[in-house]
């Protein structure tokens, strides 16, 4: 909390005169005001911030708009590389990724997710169903494997949820 602006000072300044405050006793409220650590009631929640790193337009804005509605930080990428670049840059609360992605794939933002010890949740989201990508992904501790095709707004949001709480 700061004292800021004339009015607000002459009102502290009165208060302190109506309530028969010595000057030295003044002087260290004031100066004490400048110093004091903000209390619960100063701090906004921190705004939850999901990285979505998908090649398809249409699908990246989808997931984009469906999670900016719900009040979600969202950043994008269009390839793996961009995607180890944001998450250099600002770790996410969570990643929606898909696999196959140019120049940089999905498996390589794994890999190095899982060489940085990054523990934030991951979902996938990818048109991968067979057996082999799945159970690659669990080599990753990926916590959630979608398939694009069968994916909704609904469960999409339900599943960005459970991990955002």
């Amino acid at each position: 909390m700061m004292i800021s602006g004339p009015r607000s000072r002459n009102i502290c300044t009165k208060r302190l005169i109506d309530e028969s405050i010595s000057l030295e006793q003044g002087r260290l409220i004031y100066s004490s005001l400048y110093f004091l650590p903000p209390t619960s009631m100063d701090k906004q929640p921190k705004q939850k911030h999901v990285l979505v790193a998908e090649d398809e337009a249409f699908l990246l804005g989808m997931i984009r708009s469906l999670l900016s509605k719900h009040g979600v930080r969202v950043s994008t990428a269009r390839d793996g590389q961009e995607a180890i670049d944001i998450i250099d840059k600002d770790p996410p609360d969570l990643l929606l990724l898909d696999l196959l992605m140019p120049h940089v794939d999905g498996y390589a933002v794994l890999q190095y997710r899982k060489k940085k010890k990054m523990k934030f949740p991951v979902v996938v989201c990818s048109n991968l169903s067979d057996k082999k990508s799945i159970i690659k992904c669990d080599e990753f501790d990926v916590n959630e494997y979608l398939i694009k095709s069968d994916m909704d707004d609904d469960q999409v949001w339900a599943i960005a949820e459970k991990y955002l709480v």
